[in-house]
């Protein structure tokens, strides 16, 4: 999850994307989160919350790799977050 506040005196509406994850070790690119919802309103001085969702269990991620994905923010401003995802082997392997 993403909080997102406008310290803006007009309402604004955040477009927000994210771009596919990448193995950092092969460069390998893997699934791209889904961001719900893509398009945000904001009031004056008002908050809100978008969603990163990704399946880990999607075959092109591997237990014990580490992955980077960016979210980029778009409204008067813009603003570039980075996600690391490291993926853990099932327990009891």
């Amino acid at each position: 999850m993403v909080a997102l506040e406008s310290d803006f005196s007009e309402a604004e509406t955040l477009s927000v994307s994210c771009t596919r994850f990448v193995d950092e070790g092969s460069g390998r690119e893997a699934a791209a989160p889904e961001v719900v919802p893509p398009r945000l309103f904001l009031q004056p001085g008002g908050s809100g919350e978008v969603r990163v969702k990704v399946m880990t269990t999607a075959p092109e991620f591997e237990a014990g790799h580490t992955y980077t994905a960016f979210v980029h923010i778009a409204g008067r401003t813009t603003k570039t977050l980075r996600l690391q995802l490291r993926v853990l082997p099932p327990k009891g392997r």
